[in-house]
């Protein structure tokens, strides 16, 4: 099995800066799957009183500072969603703020491109989302491949994790017939997560 670094963030891991903060349109579009499933006032109930406060006003282009996301993404653990529900919630969010320009990639070029080209610009989509971190894409096969992701103290929690399963899946579908996101255990820590993705 190949093990080589095919897509590399512009620093190393290193020198990438830990994410700081995260983009206000995340908990918004993660806020509406909560409340089309019902489960929005739940989750309130369960957030620490500084981040209902911060969530009253948020704005899609504001930034979340970390440890106000981390409480948020705390909250997301304590519900006990399945993990399909947490993939779905990670889906919802990516296609929220992702899914136009993906359609336009797919009528534009189809599936003509590979997962690769795709997966080329990954941390460029990272970075829309979280002040800080990276993705690093290492390639072990002709169709699979594992993402690093590098300064990331969200990988705290296990929703968080689940979740990018789904919003990766978001971005790659379209470029194959079949496609298995798993998440690496062995690799997580307070910072850094892997996920090993197949087509």
């Amino acid at each position: 099995m190949v093990d080589e670094l095919v897509h590399a963030p512009p620093r190393s891991k290193r020198d990438t800066p830990p994410v700081d903060a995260v983009r206000g349109f995340v908990f918004l579009s993660g806020l509406r799957w909560m409340e089309k499933q019902g489960i929005a006032d739940r989750f309130r109930k369960i957030l620490d009183a500084d981040v209902e406060t911060e969530l009253v006003t948020l704005t899609t282009s504001q930034w979340v500072p970390l440890d106000i996301s981390l409480k948020a993404y705390a909250a997301c653990d304590a519900l006990g969603l399945s993990m399909d529900e947490q993939i779905d919630l990670g889906r919802a969010v990516s296609r929220a703020n992702n899914g136009v320009v993906i359609e336009t990639l797919t009528r534009l070029i189809g599936k003509v491109v590979s997962p690769w080209t795709a997966l080329g610009h990954l941390d460029r989509v990272w970075q829309r989302s979280n002040r800080g971190g990276a993705v690093a894409v290492y390639k072990l096969g002709e169709r699979m491949a594992r993402l690093e992701f590098w300064q990331v103290p969200l990988a705290q929690s296990p929703f968080f994790v689940t979740s990018m399963r789904g919003a990766i899946a978001v971005g790659l579908e379209p470029f194959c017939e079949k496609l298995v996101i798993s998440e690496i255990p062995e690799h997580t820590t307070k910072d850094f997560f892997a996920l090993r993705v197949m087509w």
